[in-house]
């Protein structure tokens, strides 16, 4: 049986570590660069800037930033503030969830037309995971390590609550949002586009989420716990922001936009029906 708390393969575990997050990066950069196109058209005015723009660009903003920031300390040879490099990747990193929940959590209240009871839940349901995430935040430590020569993260273990709170508020939210498209089932590409978001969304939480919670639960030892965070992080920001994106630009074509904009907007009046 492998010895999880063999110093020798707790030094290949976080080079393993090591690896994914830079693979992570560099998929997540061609991610970025691809979709830079569509901010583009906002900044050039050539498409309508709307508040919830300011949401999707937060989030790819926060991940990609999470993402240097780690690939950067990862390749420092000399000793720095380990401390502050894991609390910088750790803040980025929750954001970007974050603003990624944020989307879900509109897309959900507009399929339900604002009604009262399931606003207040999605959003108690957010800032329930906030809450977590700043808790995360705090218990997020580090050190350097002489003999690696690099940061170690100490403690991961603490996190372990911080995950399943987060993979229980996504599926909350997903099934949520999933409930309110069928609702508004009507014939026609939009529907079928929007619900088919919903399963892939939902499909991309537990791709991305549950492996965390498992290694979490496991406790084998800190580079496990850490081994499928950024991949986790990067998925759930891509899915959110490609969604967001393959909405809004579905409905520009649209000539009755006030109809779409109740969905692309996130909360809209409950007068506008699909």
């Amino acid at each position: 049986m492998v010895d999880w708390h063999d110093p020798v393969n707790i030094m290949l575990q976080y080079l393993a570590v090591v690896k994914m997050v830079h693979f992570t990066f560099g998929a997540y950069t061609w991610e970025y660069l691809s979709g830079l196109y569509f901010e583009m058209q906002v900044y050039t005015g050539k498409r309508e800037l709307r508040w919830t723009f300011l949401i999707y660009v937060g989030c790819r903003i926060c991940t990609l930033g999470a993402l240097v920031s780690a690939v950067v300390g990862f390749n420092l040879t000399k000793e720095y503030n380990c401390e502050a490099w894991m609390k910088i990747v750790f803040v980025l990193s929750y954001l970007g969830l974050g603003f990624a929940s944020a989307l879900l959590v509109l897309r959900t209240i507009a399929f339900w037309d604002r009604q009262l009871f399931v606003s207040v839940l999605a959003i108690a349901t957010f800032f329930l995971n906030v809450g977590f995430v700043l808790y995360a935040m705090d218990q997020a430590h580090a050190k350097w390590d002489p003999i690696s020569g690099a940061c170690v993260a100490e403690q991961t273990k603490d996190n372990k609550t911080n995950a399943i709170i987060t993979l229980v508020t996504d599926l909350v939210l997903l099934f949520l949002m999933l409930l309110g498209i069928w609702r508004k089932k009507i014939a026609g590409g939009l529907w079928k586009m929007i619900y088919r978001q919903g399963i892939v969304w939902i499909f991309a939480a537990t791709l991305g989420e549950v492996p965390c919670v498992l290694l979490f639960c496991l406790n084998l030892n800190d580079p496990m716990n850490l081994l499928f965070q950024t991949p986790s992080l990067v998925t759930m920001s891509i899915c959110a922001t490609r969604m967001y994106r393959e909405l809004a630009e579905y409905a520009k074509p649209v000539h009755n936009r006030r109809t779409i904009s109740a969905i692309e907007i996130g909360l809209g009046p409950a007068r506008h029906r699909l």
